[in-house]
């Protein structure tokens, strides 16, 4: 059932004559109130940046509510299935009337370094829209002339050795990036297209024969992520009593 509403404790202001002790509580949205969807899941949330007061008789009893990401996906049938645990990994803004994804800063990876320490250090969460979140959780994206981080917008990535490379390090620079459906390659890899197809129609079958037994199976350039389990800390890095940020 669904006899409640779910929030979290922000605090307990000064208790003010004749109202007695109450607590601020930032709510947690059910998918029936802001989803025009009949079959919902009845352990999602959507968090919102809404809070007020209210008297602390009101409430009822505890709950847990963990972000989907230190549950992982294996864990989350699991648990589903305790009894009082709730899940979000969405914010809905009532005055936008619009959903964001919320991303756990320690999974923030495609920023720069600096911006990334200072979102760990502030804050545990990132509120950002649903077509950037996924580009924000990949391996960081350096520029392989300069070594600075690369904007998607400003940058552009090798189809063959998947390096990227600033539009405006580029000699001579790029003024934009290559039209949906082309592909861009730097200057090493279509030198080497071109010598390695120069080479192969000066050489003889024998050759060819003995060039293609020694070669070695090309590799990709970007590393293998490492996968590990996060586990959500004792306590949430807030400021202001809030865990998120709109970035």
């Amino acid at each position: 059932g669904e006899p409640y509403h779910v929030g979290r404790i922000m605090e307990f202001p000064v208790v003010v004559a004749g109202k007695g002790q109450q607590a601020r509580i930032a709510w947690f949205n059910r998918p029936k109130d802001v989803v025009n969807r009949k079959h919902h899941d009845p352990r999602l949330l959507f968090a919102t940046m809404q809070s007020d007061l209210n008297p602390v008789s009101a409430i009822r009893g505890k709950c847990t509510v963990t972000h989907k990401h230190y549950i992982g996906k294996e864990g989350l049938e699991m648990y589903r299935s305790l009894e009082d645990h709730f899940y979000f990994h969405r914010l809905y803004d009532r005055y936008m009337q619009r959903m964001y994804e919320v991303v756990a800063c320690e999974a923030v990876q495609n920023v720069p370094l600096a911006i990334q320490t200072a979102l760990r250090e502030r804050y545990q969460f990132v509120v950002v829209e649903q077509a950037i979140a996924d580009d924000l959780i990949v391996d960081r994206c350096n520029c392989c002339m300069c070594d600075e981080w690369c904007a998607s917008a400003k940058s552009v990535k090798c189809a063959a050795c998947l390096k990227s490379y600033h539009m405006s390090c580029l000699n001579p620079p790029l003024l934009r990036k290559p039209s949906k459906g082309f592909a861009w390659q730097c200057a090493s890899c279509t030198r080497e297209e071109l010598l390695g197809g120069s080479s192969q129609n000066t050489s003889t079958p024998s050759e060819s024969d003995s060039s293609s037994n020694s070669s070695k199976p090309v590799s990709s350039s970007r590393p293998k992520r490492q996968t590990r389990t996060a586990t959500p800390p004792e306590e949430m890095t807030m400021t202001a009593m809030w865990p998120f940020r709109y970035f």
